[in-house]
């Protein structure tokens, strides 16, 4: 209730053994904030092993099931469909900036006439990197800002590195904000990554 009332940033990391029922937990978790009429945005995110290590996979999942997009339709359709939900609770300001950034996030690249920051990152992996990870934080500042967010990461353990240091980097910079960050992860998570959001 602390994450809603006091507008707080919230994160758990629920690690447990395959079978052990972390889905199970997560489905009820979500399962009891329906039935107590807590509203909001749900930003889920899966990851296989099949996909490990893939950049930003956990996130452009969770941002694409937002979008209702399951991939295979055609990349104009991907892109409204990006644009028109992200937009929603950003400046107009910011939306060509952001849109294009978590665009790119998540395979959706916009042309390069879309953004001039965008174009201009395409040619320097650090700096693409780092503005894909402020305009998740814009996204979700202004997301939250509207209602509260609940994200919920599954199999954390078969992330990618660039998937971790985006979100600590986008927890630590989000204050007083409505938002739940909820990881779900095998234990061999912290051999992946043993210094995992030690911060």
């Amino acid at each position: 209730t602390s994450c809603i009332d006091d507008q707080e940033v919230t994160t758990a990391i629920v690690v447990g053994a395959p079978g052990i029922g972390k889905s199970r937990l997560r489905h009820e978790f979500l399962r009891r904030l329906k039935s107590r009429g807590v509203g909001g945005t749900l930003l889920l995110g899966h990851a296989t092993n099949i996909g490990s290590g893939q950049p930003y996979s956990l996130i452009s999942d969770a941002i694409r099931r937002l979008c209702g997009l399951r991939g295979g339709e055609q990349m104009s359709v991907q892109r409204e469909r990006l644009q028109q939900r992200v937009s929603e609770c950003l400046a107009a300001t910011d939306r060509a900036r952001v849109v294009g950034f978590l665009g790119e996030m998540c395979g959706i690249p916009f042309p390069p006439e879309h953004s001039q920051q965008l174009r201009i990152a395409r040619s320097d992996a650090r700096l693409m990197a780092k503005q894909i990870t402020i305009a998740l934080s814009d996204f979700l500042k202004a997301e939250s800002a509207e209602r509260p967010v609940l994200l919920v990461i599954e199999d954390l353990q078969w992330s990618d590195p660039l998937t971790i240091r985006c979100l600590d980097e986008v927890l630590s910079d989000l204050h007083d904000v409505s938002l739940m960050m909820v990881a779900l992860a095998r234990p061999e998570v912290f051999e992946t990554f043993p210094k995992l959001w030690k911060g």
